[in-house]
């Protein structure tokens, strides 16, 4: 395992004193991929890593931690206190250069383990009765490398319409490495150049249109809100239409989202987040508190509480900002997932993450079924089917005990839309992404201590630097603009 390991890393970005380490391992230690998958059983595991990897890759760079809530404190959610986060997070909330997601290297590890379930399963001998279990072996892998691919689209390029005209990003359209293949030797690790915006989107496409086909044919597992399933699936090539500015196609897939899921629309939020199931998740990471959760360093429990809240120890100076606070009218029952501490007046605090699953653990939301409704209502508003979109609106307010007169049914609805979003997906990792897509860019909470005041969505500094270790790999790897 030695080699392969030390491979990976080559390819995902951590730097060694000299290639040589890569052939001087014993190759008695080396273990193939051919000897890895010898069973249908062998292959479930090999995705059992993608999914560790998901919640705990590099210490919560990944659903863990950062995609969870780092949009948050880059976009005008969060306001950090420097001294409770304990210098956690401060470059970041004042949206300092090189102050950013980080996800390349743990992406690229996600991608890999994925790759070889998608190369090696199909050859995997299975009786009759395995058939269905390979199919949704290789259904839940084509979607997560799908989400992994988006994910890097976000964090590391522009929108397929939204590529600036002008300033240092003009005319920038890089996007991922597209590896599709299994890194198993070291001529697999050959350098790869980044791929268009459109090439990047067409493959996530494609990757979820093949999970959706595997999906109808394939078992279902006896827990099926922990795995990715077809439901999510349709949610997701949903969400990258919508990005694309596709509108039909999105509406079409939510609707068929919708059909294939359990999750439901709740009228107890605060009871939502506070089980250690939510019935509104289409897919729920798993977390076993512990030997997965990320503890008082690294933990969303540990970012989002007060310093001894309930006497458990944290970093907790990631508060929420007063503009968000103010959005909500008395009697929302939203408000309930935010409480105050005594100790320190001056702030909001969200208790989306309650460790639900144990001391630092919560099960971790993929797709939510209000964020799904509140999609479709964006999309049919972007058709100029506004009363459509207002009645979802309606819907999801009646359920969160809001007013719903204040609704407009014209084009208001569209500004409407992107503050409910706010209202309702605070502390889920959308922010950010929302506020770069929509183009509107990031205008900060007065309450942040020098920063940017406002970041413009075509600012280089709306992007990810890609990983300096990835440049010296390979200095013709464009690197985005402004770093």
């Amino acid at each position: 395992m030695k080699k392969r390991t030390l491979i990976y890393l080559a390819v995902f970005g951590i730097v060694f004193s000299s290639c040589e380490s890569l052939i001087e391992v014993d190759p008695q230690n080396n273990l193939s991929a051919s000897a890895v998958f010898t069973d249908i059983d062998a292959a479930q595991s090999v995705l059992n890593s993608a999914y560790n990897r998901l919640i705990r890759g590099g210490d919560g760079q990944l659903y863990g931690r950062d995609l969870k809530l780092m949009g948050d404190a880059l976009a005008d959610n969060i306001v950090t206190d420097a001294d409770l986060a304990g210098q956690r997070w401060n470059t970041v909330n004042r949206n300092d250069q090189g102050a950013h997601y980080n996800i390349w290297a743990q992406s690229y590890n996600v991608i890999n383990d994925v790759n070889e379930v998608l190369d090696k399963t199909p050859g995997l001998p299975v009786t009759p009765s395995q058939e269905p279990t390979r199919n949704s072996i290789l259904a839940q892998a084509y979607t997560i490398r799908a989400l992994t691919y988006f994910n890097l689209a976000r964090v590391y390029g522009y929108e397929p319409n939204k590529i600036p005209t002008t300033g240092a990003g003009a005319g920038f359209d890089r996007s991922a490495v597209l590896r599709l293949t299994p890194t198993g030797s070291f001529a697999d690790a050959q350098p790869m150049s980044r791929s268009s915006i459109i090439d990047t989107y067409t493959q996530i496409e494609s990757d979820l249109t093949e999970a959706i086909s595997l999906f109808a044919n394939a078992s279902t597992p006896s827990n099926p809100v922990r795995y990715f399933t077809l439901g999510t699936a349709y949610a997701l090539r949903g969400t990258l239409y919508l990005y694309w500015e596709r509108y039909q196609q999105a509406i079409d897939d939510f609707d068929a989202a919708f059909a294939n899921s359990s999750a439901t629309l709740t009228d107890d939020i605060v009871a939502a987040f506070t089980s250690e199931m939510n019935p509104e998740a289409f897919t729920q990471l798993w977390m076993d508190w512990s030997t997965q959760s990320l503890g008082s360093n690294n933990s969303l429990y540990s970012y989002t509480h007060a310093p001894l809240w309930n006497g458990i120890s944290t970093f907790g100076g990631q508060t929420i900002s007063p503009e968000l606070y103010n959005s909500f009218e008395e009697g929302d029952s939203r408000l309930g997932l935010i409480y105050v501490d005594d100790r320190h007046p001056q702030y909001y605090w969200s208790n989306k993450y309650n460790g639900a699953a144990g001391l630092y653990a919560d099960h971790l939301i993929i797709v939510r079924y209000s964020d799904v409704l509140l999609m479709k209502a964006e999309a049919l508003a972007a058709l100029g089917q506004y009363s459509a979109a207002a009645e979802l609106i309606v819907q999801l307010r009646m359920a969160r005990n809001a007013s719903v007169d204040v609704v407009p049914t014209d084009v208001r609805i569209v500004d409407y839309i992107k503050d409910e979003r706010n209202r309702e997906l605070h502390f889920e990792g959308v922010r950010f992404f929302d506020l770069k897509r929509w183009g509107n860019g990031v205008t900060k909470s007065a309450a942040v201590i020098g920063g940017v005041g406002f970041l413009a969505h075509d600012h280089h500094r709306m992007l990810a630097g890609i990983p300096n270790s990835q440049i010296l790999l390979n200095p013709d790897l464009p690197q985005n603009p402004g770093y």
